[in-house]
């Protein structure tokens, strides 16, 4: 049998059980529509930020794209000049017979005309002979470097072919070589 303390003290208990209980059921019905309200909000923002982040990732992928573009149209720009360049064409033919020994006697621009450009698909069109310059070069050198300077001729940034090329045995096992070489450039018109 319990005590009259002890079944007070036990009622309380009871009562405060009871009215933590109806505290928390009405503190739940009132807060529980503001959670749900916060909790949508913060996935919305969070789907933002997401979308957000997306398109930072975009921009800097367009960004490292377009730094790659800017390469390549430099690139470009330095194998297919604008306009009629025979300074810097003379100047590109020279050092690239300084490098490999070979005596340049003298470099003449020939007259324009009609030019064979080569297409993507290996035929021949006929090309704008004010995108093209060709220059005639009086060599004097030996086989190796001769063929050395060809390669880099045809092999350099700037785009170049030899169109003809006349050897003739010189003295001490020297040649005499007349070459035609034609270089491209881009209409300034069309730009």
């Amino acid at each position: 049998m319990q005590t009259p303390s002890q079944t007070k003290s036990n009622n309380i208990v009871g009562i405060s059980l009871v009215l933590l209980v109806m505290v928390l059921y009405f503190a739940s019905q009132l807060l529980a529509p503001k959670l749900k309200k916060y909790r949508e909000q913060v996935t919305l923002l969070k789907s933002e930020i997401a979308l957000a982040q997306e398109k930072v990732d975009s921009f800097q992928t367009a960004s490292s794209k377009v730094v790659e573009l800017k390469d390549t149209i430099d690139r470009i720009n330095l194998a297919v000049p604008a306009g009629r360049d025979v300074p810097g064409a003379l100047t590109s033919l020279e050092a690239m017979a300084a490098k490999e020994t070979v005596a340049l006697k003298s470099s003449q621009p020939k007259p324009s005309n009609t030019v064979f450009i080569p297409t993507a698909s290996g035929a021949t069109s006929a090309g704008n002979s004010g995108n093209s310059l060709a220059f005639t070069l009086s060599l004097s050198t030996d086989y190796p470097h001769l063929t050395a300077f060809i390669k880099d001729v045809e092999n350099n940034l700037r785009l170049m072919k030899v169109d003809s090329l006349i050897i003739t045995p010189s003295d001490q096992n020297m040649l005499s070589v007349s070459m035609d070489v034609v270089t491209y450039s881009r209409d300034l018109t069309k730009e």
